[in-house]
């Protein structure tokens, strides 16, 4: 479902914004889309793969936190529940991280926008007053941390994921890379 504001848009408008971009300024490109109000993108939810795979085929990705025998909650030596980490470049709006963090996930969104990371707090707040993404079957939720970087550099990885190390248990990736070939078509290495 694209964003109300945007139906009407022609569905190339995306394409012809990007064609003469060196990659170099799609992060600029990209907050003055979403400066405009311009997100079809934005289905107003998770995707609905991602929410299938995490409720009807747990087996295929980590638990995000794992029980002992009696079936409680793995603990850390602080008291602190275990939690597997998640990465979620190109978040968006932040719909994607709001359903891993409500699955027990300590989740990373990430976005080269500003723009964007503002929408997802945003909407984070929306969705907490709402009774959205609540935890289900016994899990805690997850933390949520809303982080403006490049994901192709690595600055922003300082101090997150698995012990700060920059590395996750879990990407789901549904915008980044489905748009590299499109976008680096032409570029020199």
């Amino acid at each position: 479902m694209a964003s109300p504001a945007t139906a009407d848009e022609p569905p190339s408008r995306l394409r012809q914004t990007f064609q003469d971009v060196p990659f170099s300024a799609h992060p600029q490109t990209w907050s003055a889309l979403y400066q405009d109000g311009y997100h079809p993108w934005d289905r107003l939810g998770p995707s609905l793969a991602l929410a299938d795979l995490l409720a009807q085929r747990p087996d295929l990705v980590p638990p995000a936190q794992e029980h002992d025998h009696r079936g409680n909650l793995l603990r850390d030596s602080t008291g602190q529940v275990v939690r597997r980490t998640a990465l979620v470049p190109g978040c968006g709006p932040g719909h994607d991280v709001l359903l891993l963090s409500s699955f027990g996930y300590d989740v990373v969104g990430l976005d080269c926008c500003a723009e964007a990371v503002r929408m997802a707090e945003e909407n984070q707040k929306k969705m907490d007053e709402r009774g959205i993404y609540e935890p289900a079957n016994g899990v805690e939720r997850g933390q949520v941390r809303w982080v403006e970087g490049d994901f192709f550099g690595d600055a922003w990885m300082k101090g997150l994921g698995n012990n700060g190390e920059g590395q996750f248990d879990l990407i789901f990736d549904y915008t980044v890379c489905s748009h590299l070939e499109w976008f680096t078509r032409g570029v020199d290495d």
